[in-house]
């Protein structure tokens, strides 16, 4: 990344008890700190699938080499991580995360492809007690909602008769609905879809500025 390439190196002694030469990521100009509390220094940017750092970085600033903007202006750490996965994407690692299980005898369970769309899928209702089994492993929602959007667990919709309050008193429960684990996941996912974008004359003065305090 061109970003990190303006960075000096220092001398790091690693565990092993060998010196090496490492970037010193320390360093950083306080410009950018002090641009990104100023909300009129950016515009946003709605991820489409198929746009990366570089590609936002090639719209905005006709180079893909300030993609490093990109992720400082986000607090980015890993673009993989820190973006919105495709659908294709999405579903497989959804896939990967929730296929497997352990039973009651701590035994590893697998679940096929449509049995894990099926789990995550699930929310069920008051009639099977929003549970039911799913290729050998108990499926229930991700967790419950009110009109307001206030969460509630699954333990204790389902599972707590007795309720109170912050005074004791017996609770009254609010009708709630269930959300699945793929619309929890759903809307992390889509959560990540509208970045910050540093405005083209701010990401000049700023890659001048990285430039300058690195090299002091």
């Amino acid at each position: 990344m061109s970003y990190f390439e303006e960075f000096p190196y220092i001398n790091y002694e690693f565990p092993d008890g060998i010196t090496r030469q490492v970037k010193n990521l320390s360093k950083k100009a306080g410009m950018i700190e002090k641009v990104k509390t100023d909300r009129a220094n950016f515009q946003t940017h709605t991820i489409q699938d198929g746009d990366t750092v570089e590609s936002i970085s090639n719209y905005y600033y006709d180079t893909p080499n300030l993609h490093w903007s990109v992720m400082l202006a986000n607090d980015m750490v890993s673009p993989y991580l820190d973006m919105p996965k495709e659908q294709r994407v999405f579903d497989e690692w959804l896939f990967q995360k929730y296929s497997t299980h352990s039973d009651s005898d701590n035994k590893t369970v697998v679940l096929s492809k449509q049995h894990t769309r099926d789990y995550i899928e699930f929310v069920g209702n008051a009639d099977n007690n929003y549970t039911t089994i799913i290729g050998e492993v108990t499926a229930k929602p991700h967790h419950f909602i009110d009109t307001s959007k206030n969460e509630y667990t699954y333990d204790y919709v389902v599972n707590n008769s007795n309720r109170k309050d912050a005074y004791g008193r017996a609770a009254v429960m609010p009708v709630v609905s269930p959300v699945s684990i793929y619309s929890y996941e759903d809307s992390l996912n889509e959560a990540k879809r509208v970045l910050l974008v540093f405005k083209k004359a701010i990401v000049s003065d700023l890659n001048d500025e990285l430039k300058r305090v690195l090299n002091e």
